[in-house]
This record gives structure tokens, C-alpha cells and sequence, in this order.
């Protein structure tokens, strides 16, 4: 892994250490398990002191991050997910969820009100479920066309899975993950967060500059390009 040297902060730097020792420079710390070789890693950065905090070694090419309720959660490009207590990258010891085996392309995650993780499957167009009380997949379920982003909150019993392929937001229920509906969004969406009282969520969409506002409550777009409404132009982002 090469680390970058520095972050910028607030007009401040962060020194990181920086792989290989060129030039008098640190190298990064060993991994935790030092015959993991090739493994990714991930730093975590103590925002009080603008410090490095801790180095916490993952699967091989990791290739997204999010956290919740006090767990970190990253997805491997090896078909693995990494958990681990986020608060603690020094002390915690990293547990790896292997994604089943009929599953393949998991991009990105999120995780429900219920602490459930939910990892997006672009490649076989579904989803895999790892509940808070363990780390392990215990189902998976079909959504929509190349999925490729979660979006939920502590505020919501639901998630909303983004399908870049047949642009469509696919929503499950946190209580008991079944299918609630499809909702048609704007061309080739690709990202969504949803709002901290889980009353909405926004997906950008990639394909005709726009984002899209999704009523929670009545599960459908209010907003954007595919609304049936005339989009606001707070939508428009071209």
C-alpha cells in the first residue's frame, strides 16, 4: 500500500507514513498479521490532534468504507467484507465476512436501522445480508440491474438499493428484508445517501446530471427527472 504523505486538514497536515522509506521517509506500519502480504489497509486519522490514530489491515484491494453504530464494515475486491469496532483500530480485532459464493462484483454497502449491513452485489444483481449479531452473510436478495450503492439510516426501516443498470431504486424492509418496490429514478444513478431523519433519499444520476428526491413515506421520486411531478430545480445539476 502506498500511503500518501500528507492530508490537508483545516490549513493543517496530517503526516502519514508513506511506504518504501524514499527520501528519509517513514515507512507504514506492518499489518497486524505480517504474512497477510498484498492485503489493503486502512488509516484512520484522530481529527482532535490531526493524527494518525491507527492502521488496521483489510482483504486484498478494498475498495469501499462506511461505518455504523460503532462498527466499521469494508468491502473487499477479494469477496470478502471486513468488521471491526471503528472506535478502537488499535486494540479491535478485524473479522472477515466471505460473500457466497454464487454472489460477485459487491461495490459498496450500507446499513440498516436494524445494524444489519447490506453489500451490494453488482455482478449478480442482488444483495447479501450480514446481521449485527454476527459476521457472516445469512441471506441474499435479488434487487434490480447492477447495483451499486445502500443507502439507510438508524431513522428508517427501510434501505434503498441503487441500480445503475435498469435505473431503478429497489426498496427492502429492515424488519424482516423483504421487497417493498421499485422505484424509477434518472439515468445511470450511481450514489444515494439518505437523509438524517429518514424522511428522504437522494441519488445522483450520472447519465442526465441530475438528482432525484425520494419521499420516504410515500416511497416514491417527488423530484428529478423521472418524477411525475416537474422537477424542482434544485435537481438539475447541469
Amino acid at each position: 500500500m502506498v500511503c500518501p504523505m500528507a492530508c490537508r486538514f483545516s490549513r493543517r497536515h496530517v503526516r502519514v507514513p508513506h511506504a518504501g522509506g524514499l527520501n528519509g521517509r517513514e515507512r507504514c506500519p506492518e499489518p497486524t498479521n505480517p504474512t497477510a502480504t498484498g492485503l489493503g489497509s486502512d488509516m484512520h486519522v484522530d481529527v482532535s490532534g490531526d493524527s494518525l490514530a491507527g492502521v488496521v489491515t483489510l482483504g486484498h484491494n478494498p475498495l469501499f468504507f462506511n461505518s455504523d453504530q460503532g462498527r466499521a464494515f469494508i468491502v473487499n475486491g477479494d469477496g470478502t467484507v471486513s468488521l471491526y469496532t471503528g472506535l478502537l483500530p488499535l486494540t479491535t480485532s478485524v473479522s472477515t465476512a466471505t460473500l457466497p459464493p454464487l454472489t460477485s462484483g459487491a461495490v459498496a454497502a450500507g446499513a440498516g436501522n436494524n445494524g444489519g449491513i447490506y453489500i451490494a452485489n453488482s455482478g449478480t444483481n442482488d444483495v447479501s445480508f450480514i446481521p449485527i449479531t454476527t459476521n457472516a452473510v445469512t441471506q441474499v436478495m435479488p434487487v434490480g440491474l447492477n447495483p451499486v450503492m445502500v443507502a439507510g439510516g438508524g431513522n428508517s426501516a427501510k434501505i434503498y438499493v441503487v441500480n445503475r443498470g435498469d435505473n431503478t431504486v429497489t426498496v427492502i424492509s429492515t424488519i424482516d428484508n423483504t421487497f417493498q418496490k421499485t422505484i424509477p429514478v434518472g439515468s445511470s444513478p450511481v450514489w444515494a445517501v439518505m437523509s438524517s431523519d429518514g424522511e428522504a433519499v437522494f441519488v445522483v444520476n450520472q447519465g442526465d446530471g441530475t438528482l432525484s428526491f425520494i419521499d420516504t413515506t410515500l416511497d416514491r421520486e417527488i423530484c428529478g427527472s423521472g418524477a411525475s411531478i416537474v422537477p424542482c430545480t434544485f435537481c438539475l445539476l447541469r
